[in-house]
């Protein structure tokens, strides 16, 4: 039996691109080395996962992480995110039922969707690890422009749903 607090951690980034592996892989191993039992959940591309998966899944068992990968999908644009956000749900839900976890850890965006609706079905705390809006990352990133609608619907609607219903906000200043 295993007395490590469980904490479930979403990621859209998936392990096999380099943020993943420069970023999240050495954060939770710090988490896990202090004490806590780490199930990861990501989005992978399948190019990448074809060709790094090994080497990836070796690192994080060296670490006593847990990953569940899903396959990230890309089209159509915006069916394709709705899709990704169910297939989410559904693996951590199945996560939970096999081993529950007692909080859920994200990133803005995708993940904190996933983790609002995680804690609202059972109870867990969320912490949302604000280092970025979504929808600056996006505007950031070239790919909005920060005056469109969409940048500020976006952002207020993930200010409101996330950021006002997590139990904890990180948020990093460089």
């Amino acid at each position: 039996m295993n007395n490590k607090p469980h904490i479930l951690f979403i990621s859209y980034d998936g392990m096999t691109d380099p943020l993943g592996q420069s970023q999240v892989i050495p954060y939770l191993q710090g988490i896990a080395a202090s004490g806590f039992k780490i199930t990861l959940l990501s989005c992978e591309k399948p190019e990448a996962y074809t060709e790094l998966k090994g080497v990836i899944q070796r690192i994080l068992t060296s670490s006593a992480i847990e990953w569940q990968p899903i396959m990230y999908t890309k089209q159509p644009a915006v069916l394709s995110t709705l899709y990704d956000i169910y297939a989410l749900k559904r693996t951590a839900k199945k996560i939970y039922n096999n081993d529950v976890f007692q909080m859920v850890h994200t990133r803005p965006g995708i993940p904190a969707l996933v983790g609002l609706w995680l804690k609202n079905k059972y109870g867990i705390s969320f912490l949302n690890d604000i280092r970025e809006f979504y929808a600056d990352s996006r505007v950031d990133g070239g790919m909005w422009k920060q005056n469109s609608f969409l940048y500020s619907a976006i952002f207020k609607f993930f200010k409101k749903k996330n950021l006002n219903k997590c139990e904890r906000a990180m948020e990093l200043f460089a």
